[in-house]
């Protein structure tokens, strides 16, 4: 007799025996992504984000403003290992994150279903522009992060699966570790956490383990592993939990429209054609409930991110962040990898339109977007209004900037220090000079960079205001107080074939002091 938590198979084209093809079809994916991922990497400069990251990672530290250390940690020995001259080297470890997060993908998704659910997982996982074209590219917490989610989810699922009894320690411990590590490379871990309880709470074998110390054991573990985070935290008025927690329960009038929209949002950057197959399959493991234990546990771990970033933007702004339920959508893959060798199988019409259209549009978006991103494709064909809010101006290359100051012979100054008011802005400006001038942030929302460094230490020396038109067109009216003196010196005009895109106005200032009054710092 069936078991009531088994599934059977779904049927499969090739005969018994083809496990290897796809285990090696998978790889061979992995290799030819990763290939492409090296020429972008290769290709782009560096985007706002990962401007910052390195510029965050100048200062070490056990913890920093508005994430754990372990992904500051890994860009700073990436730093010092290769240097700053390579955006390839720089972007190499995400790269390798990815490649590990792909096969570990697989195998999670092969060994429940099929090898060849589980290279469809793979290749879905790639198309989408959120993890294949953002997190497995970019200098910045996601790849790592990603890597270590889904390393916890296997190991708490090892856990599991051992009968509650005596024993079973290590599979417990060896899964808080891993959640242990996925905290300190991103607070949302604990939604990992919070899904592991909905499932023990929902699967009548896995509840018998809240009786058990073992759990416990684990949750202690993680949160011993985050002991940097509380120490520097301790010493800092706790401020990084403020801010984190700030941003989820900031006060808004209640705005169905703009969750609406957060939605398209997430549709949008995980691709439209991709995150209608995960709500699919989605909505099919809801309806089969716990007849397969395993969806059901991938569902049980997704539901905690997926709701709660969706719901937030009910009461609060939420901006750009359609990435906060990346780690939900990384856990539906194996699920979306089912439904469509499902759909090959019994449906090999929908099953091939799904897959094949899924690439070609995919590799359209990708070509159109490397494109755009590195000559500006686009830009003559957007309004006016439109290129404003274009966000791929923050690749825009910013080392024209630091050739000046180095034809002035400015850049190795050991007097001189330079000023922006946005984060953003500090960490192209950090990474266009490669640490060689003090960079500051003098603003209201300096985040990691206000740590580190104490511009009371420069009193009386002399800086360079750097004052992007699009943030900031008049320097002397917001620092012309600090200074003894303020004026225009030279403009650098940056784009992509020969467009105007960013046009940033330098001005000498002179004798700094009294000292900006930063709104937390070291």
């Amino acid at each position: 007799m069936t078991s009531p938590t088994a599934e059977a198979p779904a049927r499969q084209e090739l005969p018994a025996g083809s496990g290897r093809r796809w285990l090696a079809a998978t790889l061979l994916l992995i290799a030819a992504t990763s290939a492409v991922r090296l020429f972008l990497a290769w290709l782009l400069p560096l985007a706002y984000g990962e401007s910052y990251y390195l510029a965050s990672s100048r200062q070490l530290a056990l913890s920093w403003f508005d994430q754990p250390p372990l992904s500051l940690w890994l860009i700073a020995a990436t730093r010092w290992l290769f240097g700053e001259d390579s955006t390839l080297l720089l972007r190499l470890p995400q790269l390798l994150c990815f490649a590990l997060t792909c096969w570990l993908l697989f195998r999670l998704t092969a060994r429940h279903w099929s090898g060849r659910a589980g290279f469809l997982a793979v290749l879905l996982l790639n198309l989408s522009a959120l993890f294949g074209m953002s997190g497995g590219l970019f200098v910045q917490p996601d790849a790592l992060f990603f890597l270590l989610w889904l390393l916890a989810a296997e190991a708490l699922w090892r856990a599991f699966l051992r009968p509650a009894g005596g024993g079973a320690w290590g599979p417990w411990l060896g899964a808080g570790l891993w959640l242990g590590l996925a905290l300190l490379a991103k607070y949302p871990a604990v939604l990992l956490g919070l899904g592991a309880l909905v499932f023990a709470l929902t699967d009548p074998a896995a509840r018998r383990w809240l009786w058990r110390p073992q759990p416990y054991a684990a949750a202690l573990l993680s949160l011993a592993c985050l002991a940097p985070v509380f120490l520097w935290n301790a010493q800092h008025d706790w401020i990084s939990f403020g801010f984190q927690g700030g941003r989820a329960v900031e006060d808004a009038a209640l705005d169905p429209l703009r969750m609406l929209g957060g939605i398209a949002g997430q549709a949008a950057w995980v691709l439209p054609w991709i995150w209608l197959l995960l709500m699919v399959a989605l909505v099919r493991a809801l309806a089969a409930g716990r007849r397969h234990r395993f969806a059901w546990y991938l569902v049980s771990l997704a539901l905690p991110t997926l709701l709660l970033f969706t719901l937030v933007a009910l009461w609060m702004p939420i901006g750009r962040h359609f990435h906060w339920q990346a780690p939900a959508y990384l856990v539906l893959m194996p699920l979306a990898g089912r439904l469509l060798d499902r759909w090959l199988a019994e449906r090999p019409r929908l099953g091939r339109a799904a897959r094949d259209g899924s690439v070609a549009l995919s590799l359209l978006t990708l070509v159109v977007l490397a494109g755009h991103v590195s000559q500006g494709w686009l830009t003559p064909l957007l309004p006016e209004r439109l290129r404003g809010e274009d966000d791929t101006k923050e690749l825009v290359d910013w080392r024209p900037l630091a050739e000046l100051l180095e034809a002035e012979g400015l850049l190795d100054r050991p007097d001189l220090f330079l000023v922006t008011n946005r984060w953003h802005q500090a960490g192209k400006l950090d990474a266009a000079v490669q640490g060689r001038l003090p960079v500051f942030c003098f603003c209201d929302d300096p985040r990691n960079l206000a740590f580190g460094r104490d511009s009371s230490a420069f009193l009386g020396e002399d800086a360079i205001v750097v004052a992007n038109r699009e943030f900031l067109r008049d320097a002397a009216a917001l620092y012309g107080d600090r200074f003894r003196a303020m004026e225009p010196w030279r403009s650098v005009t940056l784009g992509r074939s020969g467009r105007e895109e960013v046009v940033l106005t330098l001005w000498r200032a002179r004798g700094y002091g009294p000292a900006y009054p930063m709104p937390y710092g070291p």
